[in-house]
Order: C-alpha cells, then structure tokens, then sequence
C-alpha cells in the first residue's frame, strides 16, 4: 500500500508454461491472458486471523451472502464469530425489489 501510495508499482509479467506454478499472493490484484486453450485451477483462501481485518470488505453490499457466512461460521468455526464486528443491515433505499432485473 505505502508503494501505491508513493505510486512506485511495477508491474510483473510472466509467461507460464506447462507444468509451471504461480502463485498470487493475497491482495495482488493481477490479470490473465490466455494464449492457447487452458485449465486453471485456484483457490481463494485466507488464514483465521485476518478475518476480523477482512470483514468489512467481506460483508460490505451484500448483506444475504453476510448471512450465510456468518450462519457457517457458527456452525464451522464459533469462536472465530466472536471476534467480528456486526453486519449492518441494508439501508432502506439500497435494498433491491422483486421488480429489479
């Protein structure tokens, strides 16, 4: 973050062949071109100690997906519930109607 600010980024660029690994770090954003047919495997995972940093990014403009996280969470992992701040409920004029496409 302290580089973005400083606008010191540089961008990383690597071709990928057969049998190679990348691995993307938490928070990189980054892009894929693909130059021939592929098969892509990922995973998104984050450690149980960020998840108090990552919750209001998490949770914030879906309040139903919050929900349902929170609803395994207690079931998966309570303790780990205890930990984050509540969810704000959807204010009046953001929440999205039957007729909405």
């Amino acid at each position: 973050q302290a580089l973005a600010a400083a606008g010191s980024l540089k961008m990383v660029e690597i071709l990928q062949t057969p049998g190679d690994l990348v691995f993307v770090p938490s928070g990189w954003h980054h892009a894929v071109l693909n130059l021939e047919w592929s098969c892509a495997i990922s995973q998104n995972f984050m450690a149980a100690p960020a998840l108090p940093a990552m919750w209001p990014r998490l949770t914030s403009g879906n309040y139903a997906f919050s929900r349902v996280l929170v609803d395994l969470l207690l079931h998966l992992r309570p303790s780990l519930v205890e930990e984050l701040p509540p969810i704000a409920p959807p204010q009046q004029g953001n929440m999205p109607s039957a007729t909405d496409g």
